[in-house]
Formats: C-alpha cells, structure tokens, sequence
C-alpha cells in the first residue's frame, strides 16, 4: 500500500509537469504570431501600395442605447360627460341635514349619454339615519321624609334619650383645654414623716458618665415635671397636687435653675410619696412610666433606690411592699 501511494503521487506531479509546460508553450506561440501581425500591419499603415484606396478610419466600438418607447397608450374618452369632476370645485354646505352625505364628498360618477346601464348594479339608496328613541317620561321626584338621627344605647340596648342637635346659631362650643399649671400651682400634701411611705428609682447615665445639665432639665420639662418648691422638680396631678418629685442623685439633690444648664449631675432620683393623691398601685405605675420615660430620653440605665438593676422580678416585689398603702 506505501508502494502504490507513492506510485500515483508521482503520476499525479507528472501530470501537472506536463500540463504547465504546454500552457507555456502555447502561450508563447499565441506571443509571437500577435506580433508578427502587427509587425506586418504597421508596415501595411505606413507603406501604402500606390494606387491603392487610403484605409478607413477607424470607428470607436458603438454602444447599444435603449430608448424609452415614443408612443405610450392613450385613454380615449368618448365625451366630457364620462368624467365627473364636482367634487374639485364643491363647498362644504352647513344646511346639510344629519345623516346625509356632506356636498364635499366625491359623488359616483353619472352615466355617460347614449350609454346604457343594463350590465351596471342597481344604485344603493343612501342610508337613512336611524329612528330616535322615544324619550322615556320621567317620573317626578317625590321628597322623602327627613331622616331621624338614630337614638344612642347603652350596653344593655336601652335607649339613653334623643340626640339634640345645636342650631348653627347657637353658642360654638368649647373643646375642653389642657390646663397648663406652674410652679405656684403646685400642691405638696405630703403625709407626716411618721406616716410616709417613699418608693424611689434611680436613672443614672450610662458608662460612668454624668448628665448634661441642659438635657436633664429639657428631659425633665418634657415629661410634664415642674421646677418648684424645694428646688427640685415635681409632676403634678390634674387637681395641681403632687404625684412624683425628681431630685439630684447626689446631696443636697437640688436644681438651681440660673446654674442648671452649665452643671453635670451624677444621676436622677425619681420617688414618690405614700399615701398621695391616688391609689398606691396607681401611683407605683405612674413612677415606673415616668421613670422608663426619662431613661429613654436620657439613655440612662434605670435601677431601683439600692442602685440595683431594675429586672421585672424586682418591679414586682417592689409592688408587693405596697400592699395597704393607700391614700
């Protein structure tokens, strides 16, 4: 098999060998005859048998133009009445009646004179617009009788008693106020000292740190606390009386409010005193409410009077020391 490859590869190179060479061959006859023969019609140009006719010139090779046909089709129009033109010099008409064709619409073109319309379709009559609706009487309105505003209830369902409407002249009424008390409104009746019972926490910043004067005294303000007597600050009940006080967590624990501003303050002691205005229990939650609402505004810790965390275990056995305090 090697033998019989190598066997056709040099058959097929012969091959070509033999083809190039008699393209070559044949190229060079084609040379020589191409110039001999201008060779002898050069020498023909420039010796011209005497008496012989002068060659003719010679012309450029023509080029085929195709000219568009001079005779194109015409329509024949047998007469003027075949076309119609109308609707080119027509003007819209606003007394047209509703439904009909306006006059600026082109028209179908008439039939031609002498031309019959035996083979043409019937003409369509224009439409008619469609009939109106007969109108539909309307029924009068009749006027209702006034609603009846419904009589307010109770939980049991008996009626309490008719709702009173006021007249829009009657006297405006009054939307009830907050009372805005001061620091001379303010009410101490404490117990005797015998007789008190005090419940105080304490909100202290966090990290060591010490209070601002400023923030204290806007925290304080913020919470409805009032600087008063004693020098501290008091939140007093609706009746003006005394709830809860707030003084300094340090001695003597006053506030002075020239220098409160400027100073810093170790903490905050926010107790109460027992028997007050309200009930014990009532009165320990508007403690803790009020001390959860200063921390918070502070971020403070909140303790108890010991200094200790105030965990939900101690709120409660703070609670249960309260039993049988009362107003």
């Amino acid at each position: 098999m090697p033998e019989l490859r190598v066997i056709l590869l040099l058959a097929g190179l012969a091959l070509i060998a033999g083809l190039w060479i008699r393209e070559r061959r044949r190229a060079a006859a084609s040379g020589e005859a191409g110039a001999a023969t201008s060779r002898a019609g050069t020498g023909a140009a420039a010796d011209p048998a005497p008496g012989s006719a002068p060659p003719a010139p010679r012309l450029p090779p023509a080029r085929v133009v195709r000219e568009a046909p001079a005779d194109l089709p015409v329509i024949q129009i047998e007469s003027p009445g075949e076309l119609d033109v109308s609707f080119a010099s027509a003007q819209p008409d606003d007394t047209a009646p509703v439904g009909e064709a306006s006059v600026g619409t082109p028209a179908p073109p008439a039939a031609p004179p002498g031309r019959t319309t035996a083979g043409a379709p019937p003409a369509r009559a224009p439409l008619a617009p469609p009939p109106a609706a007969p109108a539909t009487p309307t029924a009068p309105i009749t006027p209702t009788a006034p609603i009846t505003p419904a009589m307010p209830a109770d939980e049991d369902g008996d009626v309490i008693g008719p709702v009173t409407e006021r007249a829009a002249d009657d006297t405006p009424w009054d939307a009830p106020r907050n009372v805005v008390l001061s620091a001379a409104d303010l009410v101490i009746d404490w117990p005797p000292e015998a007789e008190r019972q005090i419940v105080a926490l304490r909100v202290v910043p966090r990290g060591g740190e010490r209070f601002a004067g400023r923030s204290l005294r806007q925290a304080l303000v913020g919470e409805g606390f009032l600087h008063g007597p004693m020098d501290i600050f008091h939140l007093p009940g609706d009746d003006a009386r005394v709830l809860l006080s707030a003084a300094g967590l340090t001695r003597p624990g006053v506030f002075q409010l020239d220098t409160m501003d400027t100073g810093r303050y170790a903490g905050l002691n926010v107790f109460a005193v027992l028997p007050g205005p309200l009930p014990a229990d009532e009165t320990f939650d508007r403690l803790i409410e009020a001390a959860r609402a200063l921390a918070a505004r502070l971020n403070a810790e909140l303790r108890d009077q010991r200094g200790e965390p105030l965990t939900t275990a101690r709120v409660v056995a703070l609670r249960a020391q309260l039993t049988g305090a009362g107003p």
